[in-house]
């Protein structure tokens, strides 16, 4: 057969399935992706001199884009997965009552001057001034905020409580030296949790609540975590806990009394010198294991801290009390980040499984190949797979014509979609053709289109 009849063939066989499917379908070649395939030690380093693995490796392959010193695009892929992380963080979120909203990102400079930390993290605050000479700032964190808003309320009832508000948005901090793209940037998205209770001890059940609903969370990423003791700094607070995925390029050290499992920062742990529970020694005398930690979580537990301050009362046995808060944030474009940094290798993006971009991208064959007969047949697969329930959103077809299979294939494992299917020279094999399918970065099947199906309902 002439490449000329192949060609022809290619073209009805697409032409005839694509005339009975009208649906939007994922494609590489709508992500526009800018793919730099060459060794990373010898990559270009622009803007922030790029100091970790997964910085690295999402720039390099197309995921994320500096913009400027501490800030960065999230193109299609990485936003993909970080709407992913969202959606986990607000099913969690509901399930202990939280109701989402949204705060303004510029905050009035007053507020934070009535709280104190206008002076208090100044090194760290985006001001601004508008026309009329009055100051802002762009939202860090929303204590202020949120209080103001609760305090507007007026005096309400106890029986109201607990209230419970959080939102996923933008933060701004000047870092004084950004670090790790994603990791440590000045721009960011942060979940930020707060909770009003009318008394003490119920903001203490509401603590432990909100900090179980953490555990769930990171349980579910499977990403090695601890969870250690902190500090309460410029947040403020009565108790403080921190959570860290462990990491050669962490900034805090996080340490583990063997002997107690009292577990802790080490700053918090030289300030406050506990006492090991087993031993009756101080913990800094015990058996330590010591290790680095990205921090992507803290939870508060506030007092009366804020809520003092601007007036947030309920009405408790007729007379009005001050309401006691707590603050809890999850750094979301930071834990994308360093779950990749903590589970990739140096060459190929690992992702947790519920956060993966796509689970499965199928690679096309190259247009005008005498496989590209065959493209019909990965439009079908797909189609096939996204009706069913555990694949919907969650397929993508590499159908750039202009490139080999075996390049798809070295950027798909690179890129880390959980599965591929790949349309190679033996997919059209007249006696026995097959597809090849790949599990993880050493694994291949080769299988007929049909079982493809059955075998990933089987994994």
């Amino acid at each position: 057969m002439s490449r000329i009849q192949n060609k022809l063939i290619s073209a009805l066989r697409k032409h005839s399935y694509r005339c009975h499917s009208t649906e939007a379908r994922h494609l590489v070649s709508k992500l526009h992706l800018q793919f730099n395939d060459a060794d990373p030690k010898k990559s270009p380093k622009k803007h922030d001199e790029i100091s970790s693995k997964s910085h690295q490796m999402l720039v390099d392959y197309g995921l994320i884009r500096q913009q400027h010193n501490g800030s960065f695009a999230l193109l299609p892929l990485a936003y993909k997965s970080l709407q992913k992380l969202q959606k986990m963080i607000d099913e969690q979120m509901f399930k202990i009552g939280a109701n989402k909203m949204l705060l303004p990102t510029m905050t009035d400079g007053g507020l934070w001057k009535k709280s104190g930390r206008w002076k208090l993290i100044e090194d760290e605050l985006y001001k601004l001034k508008n026309r009329h000479d009055q100051d802002f700032v762009l939202g860090p964190t929303h204590e202020e905020a949120i209080t103001q808003l609760i305090a507007s309320y007026g005096i309400v009832s106890s029986k109201d409580f607990p209230m419970k508000f959080y939102q996923i948005s933008s933060k701004f901090r000047d870092e004084k030296r950004a670090a790790f793209g994603l990791i440590r940037s000045k721009e960011f998205i942060m979940k930020d949790l707060y909770t009003f209770d009318a008394t003490i001890e119920n903001a203490q059940e509401t603590y432990e609540l909100v900090n179980e609903s953490y555990k769930e969370l990171l349980d579910k990423l499977e990403v090695p975590y601890v969870k250690v003791q902190g500090e309460t700094g410029a947040i403020g607070g009565s108790m403080s806990h921190e959570y860290h995925f462990l990491s050669p390029i962490g900034q805090d050290d996080v340490i583990k009394c063997i002997d107690c499992n009292y577990s802790s920062n080490l700053e918090l742990l030289q300030e406050q010198s506990p006492q090991c529970t087993r031993t009756n020694l101080p913990v800094s005398q015990c058996n330590l294991q010591t290790s680095k930690g990205i921090e992507v979580g803290h939870t508060f537990l506030l007092g009366d801290k804020y809520s003092k301050i601007f007036k947030a009362r309920c009405l408790s046995q007729g007379k009005p009390e001050v309401l006691q808060m707590g603050c809890y944030g999850l750094g979301v474009s930071r834990i994308l980040a360093a779950s990749l940094e903590v589970l990739s290798t140096d060459k190929s993006l690992i992702w947790p499984k519920s956060i993966v971009p796509f689970k499965v991208a199928i690679l096309a064959p190259k247009g005008g190949s005498k496989e590209d007969v065959a493209t019909a047949d990965v439009y079908k697969l797909y189609d096939q797979l996204v009706h069913r329930e555990e694949f919907k959103d969650e397929v993508i077809i590499d159908d750039r014509v202009g490139m080999t299979v075996g390049k798809k294939l070295r950027e798909a494992k690179k890129i880390g979609y959980t599965y591929v299917i790949l349309f190679g020279k033996e997919c059209i094999n007249e006696t026995n053709p097959v597809i090849e399918f790949y599990g993880g970065q050493d694994e291949v099947l080769k299988l007929p289109v049909n079982p493809v199906l059955y075998h990933l309902e089987q994994i």
